[in-house]
C-alpha cells in the first residue's frame, strides 16, 4: 500500500506541475503577442512619417510653407504645430519636422 501512495503522490506532483505549465502558457503567449505587437505598431508609426509643406499663393508670389513642431520631446504631438517661415524650412526656422502618418 506504501507503493501505490508513493506512485499517487507522484503522479499528482506530476499532474499539478503539468497544468500549471499548460495555463501559464496562454498568458506567457498573450503577453508575447502584445509585446510583439506594440514593437509591429511602433515601427510602422516611425516608417510612415512623413514632412508635410505646401504651396500658398500670396501676394508677393507663391511661397512654400512647411508645418513644423516645437521641440517638446515629441514631435508625433499636434498640440505643437507652427507654420515655418515663407520659402524657409522647419531647420532654418529653429523648429524641427512635424511627422504625419498615414
Amino acid at each position: 500500500l506504501l507503493e501505490a501512495e508513493k506512485a499517487d503522490i507522484k503522479q499528482a506532483w506530476l499532474g499539478g506541475f503539468a497544468l500549471s505549465i499548460f495555463l501559464a502558457s496562454m498568458n506567457f503567449m498573450l503577453g508575447v503577442g502584445l509585446i510583439y505587437g506594440g514593437i509591429m505598431l511602433s515601427q510602422e508609426r516611425q516608417d510612415t512619417a512623413f514632412t508635410y509643406s505646401e504651396a500658398v499663393q500670396g501676394t508677393n508670389g507663391t511661397s512654400i510653407i512647411s508645418v513644423c513642431a516645437y521641440n517638446c520631446g515629441d514631435v508625433y504631438s499636434p498640440f505643437n504645430l507652427v507654420p515655418s517661415e515663407p520659402n524657409m524650412t522647419c531647420a532654418a526656422s529653429n523648429y524641427e519636422d512635424f511627422k504625419f502618418q498615414c
